[in-house]
């Protein structure tokens, strides 16, 4: 039997998401969770508050950077306290530089994808994870560039293993 996961590279990053999302909603009861997804119109974000804390969901905010203030500002209380609403916001952007400041300062996860920026970019991300971060921008580059992702997790210290991660789960040695 064929999963449904949609492997077209132009899909929307959040149909993969969902498309999981089926797979294990229909599996063993333990992988079983009480998760919504919605598309949401810019001009009709609601209030993170309106949402249920009872209620797990997840919210794709895509390529929205370039909108006004009145559409950021909107969105930044799902990063700032949407999790005591049940709220798991995903923030989708081709310029990290151009995601507004409170936005990155409040996220847990980071995964640049190939064109995710110039190696400039990849080294004020990789500044706070080692002693030389032009060489480990370069290997990133490197990793992308042969259409891998590299995933950032800052709910964990910058001295562990993997805190930086090539894929979801091998470590990304930077200073070799």
């Amino acid at each position: 039997m064929r999963s449904k996961l949609n492997l077209n590279r132009k899909a929307y990053p959040w149909v993969l998401v969902k498309n999981w999302y089926e797979i294990f909603s229909k599996g063993p009861k333990t992988y079983r969770e009480n998760v919504t997804f919605r598309a949401l119109k810019v001009n009709a974000i609601p209030d993170v508050t309106k949402f249920s804390p009872d209620k797990n969901t997840v919210v794709v905010f895509e390529d929205l950077c370039a909108e006004s203030k009145k559409i950021q500002d909107r969105i930044v209380p799902y990063f700032i306290s949407g999790r005591h609403q049940g709220v798991s916001s995903i923030y989708v952007s081709q310029k990290y530089t151009q995601t507004p400041k409170i936005i990155r300062e409040n996220i847990s996860h980071l995964a640049l994808f190939r064109g995710s920026g110039s190696r400039e970019d990849i080294c004020r991300i990789v500044r706070q994870y080692t002693d030389d971060p032009k060489k480990a921008s370069k290997i990133i580059d490197k990793h992308l560039r042969d259409r891998n992702f590299v995933v950032f997790d800052f709910t964990k210290a910058t001295d562990d293993p993997l805190a930086i991660r090539l894929g979801w789960d091998i470590h990304l040695k930077l200073d070799q």
